[in-house]
């Protein structure tokens, strides 16, 4: 062989060494990218069973979230049903109350229509029977005025206060009592069906004096009452007492019943 062709043989030997040892530094770089490709694969498997785990979590969520919209929808449905219930409850009770409205409103009429009583027709007496009490006409709103028992700033005045007014012309009559009995307005009260009780207003023929025995004194009382109320009771305090010292009173009979009895 020609030196120049040895030559080129070591050098072409030389190169092939360089080459294979070339080839042995790019396999170590594989064996450190296979490992790093390993540990990122550790990471992205542990980052899927993250994933994983938040998925179950949040399927859980929704399924509570699906059994509490199922609850809330239920209550709602509950909700709306007692909602309904209430409403017709409450118009009931407004017919009711209605109803109720329009009687008392009838009793208030034929009470107001009350022509004057006859005498003795509406009487009522202690238990003694020392004092006897009559009821002879019944008036009420400006009747009261047009009748000059009441003036014109009296009803209104009260009218302003929510209230009415009823008039009861009375007789009052000193039976027994031996001696002069104090008859005064201001002895009588109003009961209603309710319960309450009206103190008397002054009228223009107010009643106050001294009655000897079997004599009788007439006049008006008045009492304002609300717009709902309905007269039930009259009552006098005589201002005697029996022989135990109980106060004797005369009470009216039921005047609705009365006055319905007419």
């Amino acid at each position: 062989m020609k030196r120049p062709e040895i030559i080129t043989v070591i050098v072409a030997i030389a190169l092939i060494g360089a080459f294979i040892g070339g080839l042995k530094l790019s396999g170590g770089q594989k064996d450190a990218a296979q490992s790093r490709v390993a540990e990122l694969e550790q990471q992205i498997a542990s980052r899927d069973q993250t994933i994983a785990d938040s998925e179950d979590e949040i399927s859980n969520l929704t399924n509570s979230r699906n059994t509490i919209e199922k609850k809330v929808e239920s209550l709602e449905a509950e909700l709306g049903q007692k909602e309904t219930e209430i409403t017709k409850v409450k118009s009931e009770l407004d017919a009711a109350k209605k109803a109720v409205a329009v009687l008392e409103e009838k009793e208030r009429q034929r009470l107001a229509g009350v022509a004057a009583a006859p005498p003795n027709e509406i009487a009522f007496s202690d238990p003694r029977g020392a004092v006897t009490v009559e009821i002879l006409q019944v008036i009420t709103g400006n009747q009261t005025v047009a009748k000059a028992k009441l003036h014109q700033h009296t009803v209104n005045g009260l009218r302003e206060q929510g209230k009415q007014v009823i008039y009861f012309e009375v007789k009052i009559t000193n039976n027994k009592f031996d001696g002069e009995l104090y008859a005064d307005m201001y002895h009588f009260k109003l009961e209603s069906t309710k319960g309450d009780t009206f103190s008397v207003e002054q009228t223009r023929d107010y009643i106050r004096g001294d009655l000897h025995q079997g004599r009788s004194a007439r006049g008006g009382i008045a009492f304002a009452i609300y717009p709902d109320s309905v007269p039930h009771i009259l009552r006098y305090d005589t201002g005697l007492r029996d022989g135990f010292g109980n106060e004797l009173e005369a009470v009216s009979p039921n005047l609705r019943e009365a006055f319905r009895a007419k």
